[in-house]
């Protein structure tokens, strides 16, 4: 039998006619015998190709079912910054997931957070879950809802009514509210009555709610912060000023508050909090300088002494805002004299502690002529708890070695040296101190080394304190006194030091008296009044000149010149003149320091910080005119007997400051000491014996008359 390939050769290369009967039987048995391999072949490969699409088709499905099954899975384990990359990837295999979904979005044990992605699966194809995703929303976390947000913006806007309807539901919580909210500042962030209501259940349960990441919530309600505003500006308000609802607030707020809300608040701030509120204010340094700025200027109430306070804590605090901000300038004129230093105090102490820069600080010591602001500035650079850095303390020794030998100012001085002296570079001073003063000098030192300030007259000021002073007593009358000469007066107490140069065996108590620098206590009168006249002795002070008698004859009942405070011999201070100096420029406050008494122990030693004993000369604040120790260590006898203030308003209106015959029953002395309470640290405060003794607690000032010529 011929081969296939034959027999197609014989049957189209030949005629059939010509064949053999035996050639055709042939032909026929073999075209069948091969017909039949090649219909069998053929089925085969029908079948085979048949059978390859239908395993290729099955194949695709398969995997196309494993994609949507793995994207299902990972749309459920996903972070939350994937979730809404994944949802795009689904969209090709919708139909194959989309039962899947639906079971899992119907399971009502499931965690709210799978059932959530479920739906926003769903809800591209089925705009009517809309609803379901809203519900679900009120359960879940802030990275969470924020892709709820934008999926649902982008598939399937939900309408404001359908928002507000679950906001305004009677029974909602406050934790869904917020979550409503956060929904609503994408998609009705316009003005709505319903607004102030929603806003207020917002700010408490962002401000309360310890279990709410309330800075995590912040930029997802940043579309509505004109709406939430007010609400946490009154949540700051109410809450006590260091409780931690009211810090929430302030973080809040520096993300939501507009410059207005945070100018009107960042006066009310603690420390931590004006971090907060400040930060913000740096873009809008102009606009917020313009907002603090007019408080500044704004004066005292006439009404309770906390009610000042606060005034001048927000004052303080707006004040450090400004140089924050950059307009220092507008402050430094508070650092100045005034009546009512408290405002003055407060900066001190504090503007470090809110972050008022070293540098800041000496840019503005340079810019400044006025020495009272400079003295300001010298103290402000260690504040309350705030100390100078190594690298600070360098530039300030450098600053200090430079100026020190110029300054002819008493009041800069004293806060330069108070400086050196708290900062532990008083070696400096000592180094570059000179007896001889820069012409122009109000300060002066004499032969022992004592410093002087010199006060030039004629002065007048209010003596006493108003009838409305805490704890006054009644023979502290106001009334209006002049001091007709010139006077300087001792920058310091005399110290034990020096009043056993006089008297070397006098005896002090080692345990008042600790070093050599303390105040001289235990002094009579009548001692006080013998150093005087010796002093005056060692500085060749003209007989004419003196303020006592000899040694020999100084007792009680000596006669004094009539023209005393004429002469310019050493002598002790007039109560005038005292209360005129430790004033220091204040009139309106108890203390020379201002009115709050929880800054005594920054300026004199007393009963909370002297562990009952004295302390060296100078360790604390001066006051403006640059007197150290004015209040605080020992009380300071003064040179007139007990005389009664005025009862009643004479015609001119003054009171001259004259100095009536001594009488031996009655000695005056002003001021505080180591020992004493808050109630003597009031300037006003007048104390008198009935003799002349020896105390712990009584020490002197010097002053002398300074020549008008």
């Amino acid at each position: 039998m011929p081969s296939l390939w034959e027999t197609l050769q014989i049957s189209f290369g030949t005629t059939s006619s010509n064949w053999t009967p035996s050639q055709a039987n042939m032909m026929r048995q073999a075209q069948r015998w091969h017909g039949r391999r090649l219909l069998m072949i053929g089925l085969l490969l029908l079948c085979t190709t048949l059978g390859a699409v239908a395993w290729q088709r099955e194949y695709r499905l398969s995997q196309r079912q494993r994609m949507a099954d793995a994207l299902g899975d990972q749309l459920l384990v996903a972070e939350i910054d994937r979730v809404i990359p994944v949802l795009n990837d689904m969209a090709a295999t919708r139909e194959l997931w989309t039962a899947r979904m639906r079971t899992l979005a119907a399971q009502s044990d499931a965690a709210a957070s799978d059932r959530l992605r479920a739906e926003l699966a769903l809800v591209t194809h089925a705009p009517q879950r809309t609803a379901d995703i809203l519900k679900l929303c009120r359960e879940v976390d802030p990275a969470t809802l924020h892709v709820a947000r934008n999926w649902l913006a982008k598939s399937a806007r939900p309408t404001a009514t359908a928002l507000w309807e679950l906001a305004n539901l009677p029974d909602q919580s406050g934790a869904a509210r917020l979550r409503l909210a956060a929904l609503l500042a994408e998609f009705d962030p316009q003005a709505n009555e319903s607004w102030p209501l929603l806003a207020t259940s917002v700010a408490g349960t962002l401000v309360h709610d310890a279990n709410v990441d309330a800075m995590a919530w912040a930029g997802l309600l940043m579309p509505i912060h004109e709406r939430l505003s007010p609400a946490l500006a009154v949540e700051f308000l109410k809450n006590s000023a260091t409780s931690t609802p009211r810090l929430n607030a302030a973080q809040l707020l520096s993300r939501l508050g507009s410059t207005e809300v945070l100018c009107r608040l960042l006066p009310e701030a603690d420390v931590v909090q004006f971090s907060w509120l400040l930060h913000p204010l740096m873009k809008d340094r102009e606009s917020a300088v313009a907002f603090l700025g007019p408080l500044l200027a704004e004066k005292p109430p006439a009404t309770s002494i906390d009610d000042r306070l606060k005034l001048v804590a927000r004052q303080r605090t707006a004040a450090v805002a400004i140089v924050l901000l950059g307009h220092e300038e507008l402050v430094w004129p508070l650092l100045s004299g005034s009546a009512d230093p408290s405002l003055r105090t407060e900066l001190m102490l504090t503007m470090r502690s809110f972050g008022v820069s070293v540098e800041a600080l000496l840019r503005g010591e340079e810019a400044v002529p006025d020495p009272v602001i400079r003295q300001a500035i010298w103290q402000s650079l260690v504040g309350t708890g705030i100390e100078l850095s190594a690298a600070e303390k360098d530039e300030v020794s450098r600053r200090i070695q430079s100026r020190w030998p110029q300054v002819t100012h008493q009041a800069e001085r004293a806060g330069m040296a108070w400086l050196a002296r708290k900062s532990g570079l008083s070696k400096l001073l000592n180094e570059a101190a000179s007896r001889t003063p820069p012409a122009g000098s109000d300060w002066s030192v004499n032969s022992q080394g004592q410093e002087f300030l010199e006060i030039r007259g004629p002065v007048e000021f209010l003596m006493g304190s108003p009838d409305n002073e805490p704890r006054r007593d009644g023979n502290e009358r106001q009334h209006r006194r002049r001091i007709d000469r010139s006077f300087a007066v001792g920058v310091h107490e005399v110290t034990s030091e020096q009043f056993r140069r006089y008297q070397p065996g006098f005896s002090f108590d080692p345990n008042i008296c600790v070093t050599p620098d303390c105040p001289a206590s235990f002094v009579s009168w009548l001692d006080c009044a013998k150093y005087c006249r010796w002093l005056s002795e060692q500085e060749k002070i003209p007989e004419d000149q003196m303020c006592f008698p000899p040694l020999d004859q100084i007792r009680l009942e000596m006669d004094l010149p009539a023209n005393q405070l004429s002469r310019t011999g050493y002598r002790l201070p007039t109560e005038a003149e005292w209360e005129y100096f430790a004033r220091g420029g204040s009139v309106a406050t108890r203390y020379f320091f201002g009115e709050d008494e929880r800054h005594l122990s920054e300026f004199g030693w007393w009963l909370n910080n002297s562990e009952d004993r004295t302390w060296p000369v100078g360790l604390l604040r001066p006051n403006a005119f640059g007197l150290f120790d004015v209040e605080g260590n020992l009380h300071e006898w003064v040179l007139p007997a007990r005389q009664d203030y005025p009862i009643s308003d004479l015609p001119s209106g003054t009171v001259d400051d004259s100095l009536p015959v001594l009488k031996a029953s009655t000695f005056m002395f002003r001021g505080a000491t180591y020992r004493s309470h808050g109630r003597p640290f009031r300037v006003a405060f007048r104390q008198f014996f009935d003799s002349d003794g020896r105390y712990s607690f009584l020490g002197f000032r010097l002053v002398r008359t300074v020549s008008s010529k």
